[in-house]
């Protein structure tokens, strides 16, 4: 199943990171990350759910990592 909305870096950030910038820039991807709620995974303050769930002998996918990736 394809996401309901598809973050691509490329539309949403407008400047370039170059040798001039990146304050700027980074104030941009950060503001970005942050509001799809992605932040935490930069840093590592969140980790990623685990692809599996469940118990020995009813394992299954995990929703969360599906949403996840």
């Amino acid at each position: 199943m394809k996401p309901l909305i598809e973050l691509t870096i490329a539309t949403s950030l407008p400047i370039k990171l170059n040798s001039t910038n990146h304050h700027t820039w980074y104030n941009q991807i950060t503001h970005l990350l942050k509001a799809n709620d992605l932040f935490g995974y930069v840093t590592g303050e969140t980790a990623c759910p685990p692809p599996k769930t469940g118990s020995e002998g009813n394992v299954t996918t995990n929703p969360e990592y599906t949403h996840w990736q």
